[in-house]
Formats: structure tokens, C-alpha cells, sequence
């Protein structure tokens, strides 16, 4: 009859030896060299690249001919304004009682005549009916000449510097009148027949409001007509200049002032 044969007691030891180590490797998680895990794969090529170009390097910068940094494109430097000094017509320059100088500048009868030119008219203020003194006056609109005998007078130091009707500042020393129904503003000829003179004046106010006058001169205007100093006043012709004659330029016809 035939048995088993029985194991020696080395190859027990043995068997008893590889049980005790795989108990010990799974406690511990450490596999044997025959059970390990298998290697992760590597990363893709075009995983590699894109990592990679997510994080550049920075540009060197921009370097001229000779090695120096380019200027960037230059700004125009902002001049400087100058300081204006405030004109002395922002000012009334006289308190007192209106009169002539009793020494007038030199240069008085030198100041040119105002230059017509086109100008806009305002339907309203100051080109709407009015009344003053009583008496009522309605400016012209239309494009119309208008010519007037009558006399002349003249208002200076005491309004110099003060708004016109047209809201202008007042200068004594410019070229301009005030006309009770002219067109604001408008210009016209005004000629003094004792002496010859004529001048141009720009209309920029309202006025004058007493009986028998028919316009204000600057006082500058009335020095050129010769009659600043006595009476203040003198005998004149006025005559409009049209807005056509001005485009046309026919007003600088001589032949055209008044007589």
C-alpha cells in the first residue's frame, strides 16, 4: 500500500518561513519584487509642449543701432500763455461829471475808423420796440438806407468802461455811437459839414434821449469831427451803411459820403 511520503522537517521550515514573509509584506503594503505596481506611463510629448509654452520666457527689449533703448515719440511741449493785463475798460475810470480832456493825447486823432463788416442782428433785446422818456422807438430790421440830419452829441469818462445796450464794454476810445433805432449793431457815416470831416463808427448802444439829437459819439469819434470841446455838440449828417454795401463793398466809395 502506498503513503505519502512526509515532508522533512527543512523544507517545514521553509514553507513556514515564506508564509511569516508574505503576512509581513501586505500589513505593510510593500509587495514582493514579483507583485509590485506597474510604472505610471510617461506624460505625452504634446502634454510637454503645451506646458511648456504656457510660461514664456520675456522678450529682450528693443536696443537701437548703438545699443540704446529707442525714445518713444516726443510731445509737443504746451507754450506758455502770457499774462494779459485786465483792459482799463473793464473798469469805469471816471466818477465825475462827463467832459473832454483838457490835455487829449496825441495819438486821438490818429485812431482808425470802425470797419463794416457782416454782423448777426438779434431779433430781441436791444433790436425790440422800446420807450424811453416817454417817446417810443422801434428799431430798423429791414436792409433799408437811412439818412438823418440833426445834431450830434458825444458821451465819455462817465460811461467809459459800462455796458452798452448791446452788452458790450463802453470805450471812449473806440469808434462807436449810440443810435436811438439803428440796428444793433450796425455801422453808419457820420460827416460834419462845418469842417469837412467824416468818420465810420460802429452802432453799439442806444441813445441819445433829448429832443433835437439824433446820435452819440464816442468821445473819440466827436475829437476826429472837431467838436469835443465847447458846445459838444454839432450839426451832422448820418447815414447808414447797409449790410448790401457792405457786401459789395460799394461804402468805400468816396463818392458815396454824405454832402
Amino acid at each position: 500500500m502506498w503513503t505519502c511520503p512526509r515532508p522533512s522537517e527543512r523544507g517545514l521550515r521553509l514553507a513556514a518561513l515564506l508564509i511569516a514573509t508574505a503576512g509581513l509584506a501586505a500589513c505593510s503594503g510593500v509587495l514582493p519584487p514579483q507583485l509590485t505596481r506597474p510604472a505610471e506611463p510617461a506624460m505625452p510629448e504634446r502634454q510637454m509642449a503645451t506646458d511648456a509654452q504656457a510660461v514664456r520666457p520675456a522678450l529682450p527689449a528693443p536696443v537701437d543701432a548703438n545699443g540704446a533703448a529707442p525714445r518713444g515719440p516726443r510731445v509737443p511741449r504746451i507754450p506758455r500763455i502770457p499774462h494779459i493785463p485786465r483792459s482799463s475798460a473793464s473798469t469805469p475810470l471816471w466818477d465825475g461829471p462827463d467832459g473832454p480832456h483838457p490835455n487829449p493825447p496825441p495819438w486821438l486823432g490818429q485812431v482808425p475808423d470802425a470797419v463794416p463788416r457782416i454782423e448777426f442782428i438779434r431779433d430781441g433785446a436791444p433790436n425790440k420796440p422800446y420807450v424811453a422818456r416817454g417817446e417810443s422807438h422801434v428799431p430798423l430790421k429791414a436792409d433799408a438806407p437811412l439818412r438823418q440830419v440833426g445834431l450830434a452829441s458825444w458821451y465819455g469818462r462817465k460811461f467809459h468802461g459800462r455796458r452798452t445796450a448791446g452788452g458790450e464794454v463802453y470805450d471812449m476810445h473806440a469808434m462807436t455811437a449810440a443810435h436811438p433805432t439803428l440796428p444793433i449793431p450796425s455801422y453808419a457815416r457820420v460827416h460834419n459839414p462845418a469842417n469837412g470831416r467824416t468818420v465810420v463808427v460802429r452802432i453799439n448802444d442806444r441813445g441819445p434821449f433829448r429832443y433835437g439829437r439824433i446820435i452819440d459819439l464816442s468821445y473819440t469819434a466827436a475829437h476826429r469831427l472837431g467838436f469835443a470841446k465847447g458846445k459838444g455838440t454839432a450839426r451832422v449828417i448820418v447815414e447808414r451803411i447797409t449790410p448790401d454795401a457792405i457786401r459789395t463793398g460799394s461804402w468805400r466809395d468816396r463818392g458815396n459820403e454824405p454832402s
